[in-house]
Order: structure tokens, then C-alpha cells, then sequence
């Protein structure tokens, strides 16, 4: 909430709304705080199926709606969507939004799970005012399903880079190439891993960088031993967790992201583009609404290391020229489709 809509509830405060945040607390909920916004701390278990710890959290938003009788909702995440958007009904909410930013898991290949998630989003989202995404291809996806009325859907072009934050720092001394993400296979770290490994053999000079934090509790989560090992064996080089993407990107000859996860609209790379980093990433939904192959990056097909270390290679070759306009071609793109102002703007729109 507050790494991807700062700069929302910033900008709402400022024109006298009164926001108020509903999410787990964490160590950036004092930060939400000094925004102006009110927190209201509220666990949710993220992957747990238990329909009593759920209904508990279900009981739990319902009185913090009848007591904060707020005017608008807005659900971010499949669990605030399939319970916030009935109890913001039950409580006469007069707007109830719900913003799917991402499938994520719940539209897995297990049947079973697949079948859940969508009887739950199609009884929930009939709770909902509007439903927005973030891409076409998860609004279509809805449609087709008939999951949401297509009079209810509305397209969101992402949540917002700060183009102003997230400047260019100019070209970095070394060939880095970063990952920056989760800790998770679905996030194509694995694919990462095997391409540094075929293409520090053939190019010792190149760097590669893993960056983002261990998910524990998430399925495809990847455990911090292995982390360590592909470390220790030179592969590449595990920083962590940062609280600051820019020290990173500053230092990134080029961006990878080789997810097959459901994304909404990737975050990481708005940011990236915005810095002036060319991108690597896959040819899924998305992805290919921030990076158009030849403009700002390369897209790939997904699952496939021998592909990214493709595309590496390719990367490698381009002139010093072929690369600057890469990165100028992206800086635009970020300011003129994905800024902050652009989505705050609609945001707006929404509450006149």
C-alpha cells in the first residue's frame, strides 16, 4: 500500500480527503501513518484456506466499515476483494471498488483451486461498483467466464510510477544484469539462475544480481539455502530484500524480469523504464503492456532460460546508440502512459 499508492493517498490527503488503510501491519505502516492516512491494523491469512479464520477477518471488516462509514472502497488483492466488497455493501458503501492487480495463484492449472476462485470472485464482484484491472487480458478473462458484468469492468493503466523519483542516473560502469522481485520459481528466478549460469561461462565479466525478498508460506516459494548456495557457487549474487529499488537500478545495465506468474502490470518494470533501464521480459499479460519488444526491451517466451540467454546475448551486441534509445524510448513510454499524476488523475475522476 504504501510502496505502490504513496503517492495516491498523498495527493487525496492534500485535496482534504480522509483516507484510511486497512491491511496487516508491517514496518511500513508508520510511514502510512505520517502521510496523514489512519491505519487499522488486520491480518489476513494471504494463501490460508480456512473458511473460520476467513469468515473471522470477513466479521472484522464489516465492523470497521460500519464504524468508519466510509463513502468509497477500494479492494486491492483477491481476499480483500472476495470479502471487502461485501461487507463495504453490507455497510452501504456507496462506491465499491475492487482492483484485481493481478491473478496471481487463484487462476492455478489445479482444478479444484481454479474452480473455487472463480465461484468465489463471480458471487463476490457482484457486490462491486466497478471492477478494475490493470491489463486487458485479465479483463477479457473475466468477461469470458463470466466472472463480472463487462459494464462493470474498467481498465486501469497501472498504479503509478513516480517519474520524478525514479529518474535516470545515467549508464552503470559494469554489465549488470538484475532481477529484482520475490523469491519465488513462478517469478522465473530459477530461469535466471540457469541463464547466468550458461553465460558466465562463455561471459565471466558479466554480473548478475538477485534482489528481493524470501515469500515464506507462498508455494512456489524458494528457500533462503538455496538462495545461499547459487550465491556461493558465483552464479550470481543474492542481495536480499531493499527498501530502495533506485540504488539497485542505478547499477543495472539492464532489468529481467522472466516471470510466467499472472501479473497485473509489473511494477518493477514501470520503474525500471522510468530510471532509463532497458528490460528483458516475458510475452505474457502484463508484461507486454509496459515493455514493446524493440522499444523499451525484449519480451520472450516464458519458461525458457536458453530464450533469456538469447535475448542477453542480443542485449550484449546492441551499440552504445541501439542501447541509449532503448532507455530514452522507455523514460517516455513511463511519462506519457504510466505516471503518477496520468493514474492519480483517474483515481480523481472516479470520486467527483
Amino acid at each position: 500500500m504504501y510502496r505502490f499508492r504513496g503517492d495516491l493517498m498523498r495527493n487525496l490527503i492534500s485535496l482534504g480527503y480522509r483516507v484510511v488503510v486497512v491491511a496487516p501491519e508491517d514496518e511500513y505502516s508508520i510511514k502510512i501513518m505520517e502521510l496523514g492516512s489512519k491505519f487499522i491494523a488486520l491480518d489476513v491469512d494471504r494463501k490460508g484456506t480456512n473458511p473460520f479464520r476467513d469468515f473471522l477477518y470477513f466479521l472484522r471488516l464489516i465492523r470497521i466499515v460500519l464504524s468508519e462509514k466510509p463513502d468509497v472502497i477500494f479492494a486491492y488483492t483477491i481476499k480483500p476483494i472476495l470479502y471487502g466488497t461485501i461487507a463495504a455493501w453490507f455497510g452501504q458503501v456507496p462506491q465499491r471498488i475492487a482492483v484485481t492487480t493481478g491473478l496471481g495463484n487463484a487462476f492455478s492449472t489445479d482444478e479444484i483451486i481454479n474452480f473455487i476462485a472463480k465461484l468465489l470472485y463471480k458471487f463476490s464482484i457482484r457486490f462491486a461498483s466497478e471492477v478494475w484491472f490493470l491489463n486487458t487480458d485479465d479483463a477479457e478473462l473475466f468477461i469470458n467466464y463470466r466472472l463480472v458484468a463487462e459494464k462493470k469492468v474498467f481498465l486501469l493503466v497501472g498504479e503509478g510510477v513516480d517519474v520524478d523519483h525514479f529518474a535516470p542516473a545515467g549508464p552503470p560502469g559494469k554489465q549488470t544484469f538484475t532481477l529484482i522481485s520475490r523469491m519465488l520459481w513462478d517469478k522465473g528466478v530459477g530461469i535466471f539462475v540457469e541463464s547466468a549460469r550458461e553465460l558466465k561461462l562463455r561471459y565471466p565479466h558479466l554480473n548478475f544480481l538477485l534482489v528481493g525478498p524470501v515469500d515464506n508460506g507462498n508455494p512456489e516459494s524458494i528457500s533462503l539455502n538455496q538462495l545461499e548456495e547459487w550465491n556461493n557457487e558465483g552464479w550470481i549474487k543474492y542481495l536480499g530484500p531493499t527498501d530502495d529499488v533506485r540504488v539497485i537500478l542505478k547499477e543495472t545495465t539492464c532489468l529481467v524480469h522472466p516471470t510466467y506468474y499472472k501479473e497485473g502490470l509489473p511494477r518493477i518494470l514501470m520503474e525500471a523504464s522510468s530510471m532509463g533501464v532497458p528490460c528483458i521480459t516475458t510475452d505474457i499479460p502484463g508484461c507486454r503492456d509496459v515493455i514493446i519488444d524493440g522499444l523499451n526491451g525484449f519480451l520472450i517466451p516464458p519458461k525458457s532460460s536458453k530464450a533469456l540467454s538469447l535475448a542477453i546475448m542480443k542485449f550484449i551486441e546492441l551499440s552504445v546508440e541501439r542501447r541509449n534509445e532503448l532507455s530514452t524510448k522507455g523514460r517516455e513510454r513511463m511519462i506519457h502512459n504510466f505516471s503518477s499524476e496520468k493514474i492519480n488523475s483517474i483515481y480523481l475522476s472516479k470520486l467527483s
